[in-house]
Order: structure tokens, then C-alpha cells, then sequence
């Protein structure tokens, strides 16, 4: 049986560990550890205790919120954002802030203020981003439940390549107040908090918590659950070994009874579907940049051949689109959310890739389609969960994708709870990070009270 711990033993031996460990992974970079061992001697709350984290773009009180630029420095909030004041409530501790990429913008968790964050499985690998930080805390064992956001997939990609669990929430569930820099959009389209955990049950009751228990949240769908299986797809190349374990999961939850179908889709192009995101996604960061930012995304768009089609091209005419434009966009997006909504007629859950590759060495640059996956759930605001299932043959993570129906969210967890139970669930970095190997890490996260 395993011994229990006080809560303040918990958070204590939770920082040691961060001190001891996070130079070799730089994830907790905004630290709150006075406040926190305060915090963690009024335990109240189904998080009584629990050591969390939260990204670096949302507001704490107190701490600089800078999205990783020096010229930030002096962004110190002065008020809780939304989701720490609701894991506050709740009873969780708040160690402190992770990393990002700088502005959240790109596929690396690199800044000049913070630096680089190094991927706990391999430290020559990245992380993703912009919620890098986020699932590398939660791998290394710096936080029992850590909140981050996600329009490009940041969330799903960092918690594919650490190993962890990751929820996207259905669009406007869980309150995007004090995210971000003052200047920036308030809680702009598609954009979404969420939680990353070690486990299923975690997500749930991190959702629980900071969606403020939203009664629009449908019920879990319980089993035998339909489920498509969709490996691969020509508008975004995906690892041969990654397809097979999108598989090899179908193939799973039809040995225990659900019904799975590896052929079905919903009805919409995918290279048109990812054209729409594409210039939706440019016209938010249009409308988000500066006065001098937008001009000169304008005189680059003015200076694109007539004849030139190409995704960057497209990409620079969407930055600078009319109201006009975007309302037909718009439009094109409400066509996909109608096909999804008669796909979730027949299908309860979506298997899919959560991006085309396990963890690239730093540098890297991203492969052509890396948002495809991503863009499923984004589009057309449908919940995503991505859930651990093994290593790659290099040693390397593996996630899996589960799409869900608008406020499905319960499903989509419960989907990862019961794939977990095949494929064994989250694992611990290597010994050479300072764990004891692939395998169920024993420490103080795992030693905490029941929640309940």
C-alpha cells in the first residue's frame, strides 16, 4: 500500500524536485514557492494541496506575464487570471509559471527571456509549443496538473511529444480572462484553455474545475462506444509507426467490445477544410498585431504576384482580409461544423494523429501540415483529448488524438481513460533525466491524499 503524505510534505517535495531537477529541462520558469507552501497549509477543495502550474501566459498575481520577450518585463499582473483564481478555489497550489514561445506563436518552446525548454525523454528534442513548458512540467514530475492553451494545437502537439495527457475543451467552456498581454484580443476565436495531466482521471477533474462544472457539458457516453479510426491522410503526411498505433488503439477498444470503423470520415475536402483554418487562424493574428505589425503585413501582401497560390501567399492575403472575406470564411467554417455534427450522428469519438511526428531535435524546422491534425477540433470548436499510448522504436513518445462532438468532452476523456487501460497510460522519463525509467514514476505526486 502506498504511504500517504501531508499536502505541505507533497508541495515541499514537489519544488525539491523542481530545484533539483528543472535545470536539465528549464520548464518552470516564473517561480511562486513562498506563496505556495502558504498556500498548501489551508487544504479546501477537490484540489486540496495539489501542486499545479500553469503556462506563462496566464496572469497570477504578482508574477511578470511576458510571453518570453524582454520588452514585457514589466507586465506584472495584478489580478488572477480566470483559470488560476478557479484552481485557487478549488484548493490547488500554484508553484509557479511554464515556459512558452515567444508571443505563443511557432512550433518551439524557445525565447529570449525564459530560453530554451528540453524535452525530459531527450534533451537534444524539443517539446512543441506553445504550451511546451506546460507537458514537460507535467512529464518531469514538476506538477500534478498544469493549464495551458491551444489554437495550433499547442496544448495536443507538447503533450504528444512529453508523454502526457492533454485536453482541448469544447470552444468557450473554460474562460480565457486574463490570458495573454493586455493588447491582446479578449479570449479571441477558437482559442481554448485547458488542462494537461498524467492521467485520464486528472483531466476530468481539472475540466471539472475549470469549466466551473459548465451544466452544458454533456454526459459521458458509456460503452460500447463507436469509434473512427483516421491513420493518415494525404493532406498531412503522418509516421508510418504513428498511423500503426492510431491503429493498433482501434484495434484495441474493438477486442473490448466498441464498435470501430476505419473508413469512415466526414464529409468535407481536408485540403480545403485546412485552407479555411489556415486563413482564419491569419485574419485573428491580423486583427492582434500592431499598427506597424499590420502595415507591414500590407505592404507584403501588395507585393505577391496575382498568379501566386501558394499557402504562404494565401497566408499573407488572410493576415490583412476584409470583414467581407472573413464573414465568408465563416461560412465555410459553419459548412464543416454541420458535417461534424452529421458525423456525430453515427460516430460517438474520432481517432486520429495528434501531429505527423514524435519529438524533433531542436531546430528542426516543422514538417509542411504539422496544424492539419490540430485544425479537426480548432475549426469547428469540438472538444480533443490526446492520451500517452508507448514509445516509439527510438525511445521516443507516442500520442493518440480522440475528437468528440461539440460538449462531448466527457467522452472524449473517457475514451483515453479506457484506451489507457490497453496500452498502460502515462510513463516516466528515463533514468537519465532522473527518474527510474520507462515505467510508473513513484514520488510525491503520486503519494498525495485522495481527491475527490
Amino acid at each position: 500500500m502506498t504511504n500517504r503524505i501531508s499536502r505541505t510534505e507533497a508541495v515541499l517535495s514537489t519544488i525539491e524536485r523542481i530545484e533539483r531537477l528543472d535545470p536539465l529541462v528549464n520548464a518552470v520558469v516564473v517561480r511562486d514557492f513562498e506563496r505556495a507552501l502558504r498556500d498548501a497549509e489551508e487544504p479546501h477543495g477537490p484540489l486540496a494541496g495539489v501542486p499545479v502550474t500553469v503556462k506563462e501566459s496566464f496572469d497570477v498575481a504578482g508574477l511578470p506575464t511576458t510571453l518570453g520577450l524582454h520588452a514585457n518585463a514589466m507586465n506584472v499582473a495584478t489580478r488572477d487570471s480566470e483559470v488560476v483564481r478557479r484552481l485557487r478555489d478549488a484548493g490547488a497550489v500554484v508553484l509557479g509559471k511554464t515556459n512558452v514561445s515567444a508571443m505563443m506563436a511557432g512550433f518551439a518552446t524557445d525565447n529570449e527571456r525564459y530560453g530554451r525548454t528540453n524535452n525530459p525523454w531527450d534533451r537534444t528534442r524539443g517539446v512543441g509549443g506553445s504550451s511546451g513548458g506546460s507537458a514537460a512540467a507535467v512529464a518531469a514530475g514538476f506538477a500534478r496538473i498544469e493549464v495551458g492553451s491551444d489554437l495550433g494545437g499547442s496544448l495536443r502537439n507538447p503533450a504528444h511529444y512529453c508523454g502526457v495527457y492533454a485536453h482541448k475543451p469544447t470552444f468557450g467552456v473554460v474562460p480565457m480572462r486574463g490570458h495573454g498581454l493586455p493588447s491582446m484580443l479578449l479570449e479571441p476565436d477558437m482559442a481554448v484553455a485547458g488542462p494537461l495531466a498524467r492521467s485520464a482521471e486528472d483531466l476530468a477533474l481539472a475540466l471539472r474545475v475549470l469549466s466551473g462544472g459548465d451544466a452544458r457539458l454533456l454526459p459521458t457516453r458509456r460503452a460500447p462506444l463507436r469509434v473512427a479510426v483516421w491513420p493518415h491522410d494525404p493532406a498531412s503526411p503522418v509516421d508510418a509507426e504513428i498511423s500503426a498505433r492510431v491503429l493498433e488503439v482501434g484495434a484495441r477498444l474493438a477486442s473490448r467490445g466498441h464498435f470501430v470503423d476505419e473508413h469512415v470520415r466526414p464529409s468535407f475536402d481536408p485540403s480545403a477544410y485546412r485552407a479555411t483554418y489556415a486563413a482564419l487562424v491569419a485574419a485573428l493574428a491580423g486583427a492582434a498585431a500592431s499598427d506597424d505589425a499590420y502595415a507591414s503585413f500590407e505592404d507584403r501582401a501588395r507585393s505577391l504576384d496575382s498568379n501566386d497560390d501558394s499557402r504562404a501567399a494565401a497566408f499573407a492575403r488572410a493576415l490583412v482580409s476584409s470583414y467581407r472575406t472573413w464573414v465568408r470564411r465563416d461560412r465555410e467554417r459553419r459548412r464543416w461544423r454541420d458535417a461534424w455534427r452529421t458525423f456525430f450522428e453515427d460516430i460517438d469519438v474520432l481517432l486520429c494523429p495528434v501531429v505527423g511526428t514524435c519529438a524533433r531535435p531542436h531546430d528542426d524546422p516543422p514538417p509542411l501540415g504539422d496544424v492539419f491534425w490540430a485544425s479537426l477540433a480548432t475549426l469547428a470548436h469540438l472538444p480533443a483529448t490526446v492520451f500517452p499510448c508507448g514509445l516509439s522504436r527510438s525511445g521516443l513518445p507516442i500520442g493518440v488524438q480522440v475528437v468528440g462532438p461539440e460538449l462531448g468532452d466527457a467522452t472524449t476523456i473517457e475514451l483515453a481513460r479506457l484506451a489507457s487501460e490497453e496500452l498502460g497510460g502515462f510513463l516516466s522519463p528515463p533514468a537519465s533525466f532522473g527518474g527510474s525509467g520507462p515505467g510508473r514514476q513513484a514520488d510525491a505526486l503520486a503519494t498525495l491524499p485522495e481527491q475527490h
